[in-house]
């Protein structure tokens, strides 16, 4: 009986607070009944109006300054305070406890970004990866007064303060708006009123390159559901200008197909065009002409750099020093790229410890697993015969920060070596934050800040959208 009658109170608090006030009048109820009956009882004299002892006990559970009526008898006082601490508690702060929390569940509510913004001409950005900060910084810049959405998967609200302090703009905090829920979902896309916006960024996002099975489906179908809500408003064709960064040159046709009208950018590629063009501008170290490149970390942007390098027709020897159990990755998108350049051992790869030694066009490309730091790698191997380190920015941390800091330490190891090997490679640097390139100098490194880079891209091609 006790069970059943905690779990049916359980189940009607669980209505809302209009159910949960409806405990508690029940709770004081019956406070009230018991109050008059025990009165009822203890009177030496019975009363004429049965009714008479509940009212009393009602006036003493709803208001306690009936306490200085009561002076007859110590066995009235003792009651009468009873039932004024019993009403005080369940009345008062019963109600006050419900309201708190039913005030507090709206408030979370309201700044979780649930709720659908009334603007026009806006901009939106989906999604969030290291793209983003630079592309709000840029748009803030650039549009002093247009309002920015960004839509996430996830609540972020502290993070975004720390967004809107950290741009020092005239307020940016009402300039920039959190919404949140699924990118694959029309009602949460609803929230972001994207139709009436001017411009729509979708920035790659992070960690895309090595599980690209994994995330084009995804990529894909939140192509698929910025269709069927742009047509759900009759905007397809109308509507914001849509710039999308690929996340990898082979979903082109798939996205041109779902979204014709989008402007699509190869965000890999361009950062990778970059980084060679980098590459061919600085100075070799003087002590070897070999040629001999050595890359550490894996992303789509490394696979991006060969192919510019590769594209040169120069023999070069390049040894990949890719994170533990990426380089059956790197391989896998070496053989689907251009698997006529690959050795037929390539073909057979499987994860292993050894170094895997292929041709990739004009590359003889040496290919190793690591699970040490990228200060430690550096430290272990021989530069000797090492003309440009590259080091490549790994997208799998959920902070870009902690990528940076792994660059960092790597850096600051090779500047350690040289009091005892003053010729040392050049150094070609793919930072995720812009104030990472003002924290070490090193001389003859030269950097490259990819989000900065994609940022600035997307914001050229969405003007021309």
């Amino acid at each position: 009986m006790k069970n059943w009658l905690i779990f049916r109170l359980e189940r009607i608090a669980l209505r809302g607070p209009l159910a949960r006030i409806g405990i508690i009048l029940l709770l004081l109820t019956i406070i009230t009944l018991v109050g008059g009956i025990f009165l009822e009882v203890s009177q030496t004299s019975k009363s004429q109006d049965p009714f008479a002892a509940l009212w009393w006990a009602l006036l003493r559970v709803s208001d306690s300054g009936y306490l200085s009526d009561d002076d007859s008898s110590l066995r009235r006082a003792l009651l009468s305070i009873l039932l004024s601490i019993s009403g005080t508690a369940f009345l008062v702060g019963g109600v006050a406890a419900v309201m708190t929390q039913w005030l507090d569940q709206k408030l979370t509510r309201l700044s979780s970004g649930t709720t659908p913004v009334v603007l026009k001409e806006h901009v939106v950005i989906l999604g969030w990866s290291d793209r983003a900060p630079e592309l709000i910084r840029l748009l803030l810049a650039r549009e002093p007064k247009r309002t920015i959405v960004l839509f996430v998967q996830e609540p972020m609200a502290d993070q975004l303060e720390r967004l809107r302090r950290r741009f020092n703009y005239p307020k940016a905090e009402h300039r920039l708006i959190l919404r949140t829920g699924r990118l694959s979902s029309v009602k949460h896309l609803n929230r972001t009123a994207l139709h009436r916006a001017a411009e729509v960024y979708y920035p790659g996002l992070d960690a895309i390159s090595a599980n690209l099975e994994e995330h084009a489906p995804r990529w894909l179908r939140t192509l698929a559901t910025l269709k069927r809500y742009l047509q759900e408003y009759e905007s397809l064709h109308h509507g914001p200008k849509l710039t999308i960064e690929l996340s990898a040159p082979e979903l082109r046709t798939l996205a041109k197909e779902i979204l014709p009208q989008a402007r699509l950018l190869a965000g890999d590629a361009l950062i990778g065009k970059s980084l060679y063009q980098l590459l061919e501008q600085s100075e070799p170290s003087s002590n070897s002409r070999s040629g001999h490149l050595f890359c550490v970390g894996f992303s789509g942007t490394t696979l991006e750099f060969l192919e510019h390098l590769n594209a040169t027709q120069r023999p070069q020897r390049v040894k990949i020093c890719a994170r533990d159990g990426e380089k059956s990755h790197l391989m896998h998108l070496l053989k689907s790229r251009a698997s006529e350049y690959l050795s037929s051992e390539v073909l057979q790869e499987k994860d292993s410890i050894a170094p895997e030694h292929l041709q990739f066009g004009q590359l003889d490309l040496e290919i190793f697993s690591n699970r040490e730091p990228f200060s430690q790698i550096l430290s272990e191997n021989d530069l000797d015969e090492i003309d440009q380190v590259i080091l490549f920015a790994e997208r799998s941390e959920a902070l870009p920060e902690r990528t940076d800091e792994r660059s960092l330490a790597a850096l600051l190891a090779l500047a350690s070596q040289r009091h005892r090997r003053p010729e040392l490679p050049s150094v070609l640097v793919e930072f995720l934050l812009d104030e990472s390139k003002d924290i070490i100098s090193f001389d003859g490194a030269r950097i490259c800040v990819s989000p900065a880079l994609i940022a600035r891209e997307m914001l050229r091609e969405g003007q021309r959208a």
